[in-house]
C-alpha cells in the first residue's frame, strides 16, 4: 500500500487547489516526517489514542507549513486527515492481490506491520486487501515504530509465531531491513537499483509479484 505518488500526495497537502509548489511541499513533508518523534504511544484508552494519533499528524503538517500562511489551518488539517483515511489517497500494488491470493491458497498467514495509525484498517478494507490479512500491528498501538525492532516482537507475540517462521517483505533499508533483521526475521526487499545500492547485502526483488517464487522455495 502506497500513497498515490508525489503529485497526488502533494496535491492533497495543497488542499486540492491551494497555491503552492507540490515538489517543495513533498520535500518538506518528508523532512518533517523523518524529524518527528516515533508515531508510538504507551497503552491508552482507544479514544485518547485516536486523539494522540491525530495530534501527532497535526504537528507534522504544521511543520510542513511552517512560515506558510494557511487560512484556518485546523479546518484544512481535518480535511487532509480525513482524505488520507480514504482509498483515494492510496493505491495497492497491482501484484498485491495475486500474491495474497497465492499465499492464502498455500496456507501462509499474512501479517501487516505499519508505522501508521488506526486509519490503516479502513484503508486496507477500502482497497480490497483486508480479507487476505490475518493481523495488523500499527506503531501507534504497539508502543514502538520501525526501525525499533520491538514492533516486530509485538507482532510476533500477538500472532504466536517465532521469528524463524516469518519472512518480512519491505521496501526500505532502514525501517524494514535493519529493523526486521534486528528482530531475527528473514527479509526480502522489493525495489529497484536505488534500493539495491542502499542495501547491497539484502535479498531483493524488483517487483512484489516476484516474492511468490521465493516463498514457494521456502515452503518446499
Amino acid at each position: 500500500m502506497r500513497g498515490r505518488g508525489r503529485g497526488r500526495s502533494s496535491a492533497a497537502l495543497l488542499g486540492r487547489g491551494r497555491p503552492g509548489d507540490a515538489a517543495f511541499l513533498h520535500d518538506r513533508f518528508r523532512a518533517a516526517f523523518r524529524a518527528a518523534p516515533p508515531l508510538a504511544f504507551p497503552p491508552l484508552a482507544p479514544a485518547e489514542l485516536r486523539s494522540r494519533e491525530k495530534d501527532w499528524w497535526r504537528a507534522v503538517v504544521r511543520q510542513v507549513f511552517s512560515g506558510i500562511a494557511v487560512a484556518d489551518f485546523d479546518a484544512y488539517f481535518d480535511d487532509l486527515f480525513a482524505f488520507f483515511a480514504s482509498a483515494d489517497a492510496w493505491r495497492a500494488d497491482p501484484d498485491a492481490v495475486p500474491l495474497l491470493t497465492r499465499l492464502r491458497a498455500a496456507g501462509v498467514r499474512v501479517l501487516v506491520v505499519s508505522n501508521f495509525d488506526a486509519r490503516v484498517l479502513g484503508v486496507l478494507a477500502a482497497l480490497g486487501l483486508a480479507a487476505w490479512i490475518d493481523q495488523v500491528t500499527i506503531s501507534s498501538e504497539a508502543g514502538a515504530a520501525k526501525p525499533d525492532p520491538r514492533i516486530f516482537a509485538t507482532a510476533l507475540a500477538a500472532a504466536g509465531l517465532r521469528a524463524a517462521e516469518v519472512l518480512h517483505i519491505g521496501d526500505t533499508a532502514r525501517e524494514d531491513l535493519a529493523a526486521a533483521r534486528a528482530a531475527g526475521l528473514e527479509v526480502v526487499l522489493v525495489g529497484g537499483d536505488e534500493l539495491a545500492a542502499e542495501a547491497p547485502d539484502a535479498t531483493r526483488v524488483p517487483r512484489l509479484g516476484d516474492v511468490g517464487a521465493l516463498i514457494d522455495r521456502r515452503l518446499a
